[in-house]
């Protein structure tokens, strides 16, 4: 059961074997749901074994799946933007991408080093 404004909604949470539900995956990967949504919606991640067919269905997704979205979550956790990550995933523009996470990296080592100094 999940608890929205429109009061407590019963989600399918089994899926076949060797599936996995939109539930079970934001679980597994520590996403919401709605960035999940977002994410197949502008095609950064897409069940590969059900897709959505309109309100109301189900998506599967593969092992395979989970990890990518898994990925997804800690590259936006280390502070790389969502652009950089369809690069990154995508393969496109790898010497670029690779430039801009040194710099992406440098400014997040700075601010932790700036941050213990202050402790």
């Amino acid at each position: 059961m999940i608890q929205g404004r429109l009061g407590r909604v019963a989600i399918a949470t089994k899926a076949p074997p060797g599936k996995y539900g939109s539930v079970e995956v934001c679980r597994l990967a520590k996403v919401s749901y709605r960035q999940l949504d977002y994410w197949d919606r502008t095609d950064l991640v897409n069940p590969s074994i059900k897709v959505a067919g309109g309100s109301g269905s189900f998506r599967y997704y593969s092992a395979a799946d989970v990890a990518r979205v898994t990925a997804i979550r800690i590259l936006l956790d280390a502070g790389i933007s969502l652009r950089a990550v369809r690069r990154i995933l995508n393969g496109r523009e790898p010497e670029k991408v690779a430039r801009l996470l040194q710099g992406e990296i440098e400014m997040a080592l700075d601010v932790m080093s700036g941050a213990r100094a202050t402790v």
